[in-house]
């Protein structure tokens, strides 16, 4: 079943954000489970949501990928992530 991934990253200001997400956004689409992306400004940081094909995907992704690359930015702590199951995806 689908999952929807919430989370906030903080302590990334913008244009720190914008090089990182450069940098991710075409490993992510060739991602094992990656459905879709969104994100957006928040005080100090920025939201994400996500859709994966399953939690385990997305833990994979964030162990293998996204906190080697925070790391290298100088952000340590992993973020707080929730899911919440999915039973419809509608696209346009």
């Amino acid at each position: 079943m689908a999952v929807e991934m919430r989370t906030e990253v903080q302590g990334m200001p913008g244009e720190q954000w914008e090089g990182f997400v450069a940098n991710v956004l075409p490993l992510m689409k060739k991602a094992p489970g990656f459905i879709s992306h969104t994100s957006g400004p928040i005080d100090n940081g920025h939201f994400v949501t996500e859709l994966w094909e399953s939690s385990q995907d997305h833990e994979r992704w964030v162990r293998e990928v996204i906190m080697p690359m925070m790391q290298q930015v100088g952000v340590t702590e992993p973020p707080v992530v929730q899911y919440r199951p999915v039973d419809h995806v509608i696209a346009r």
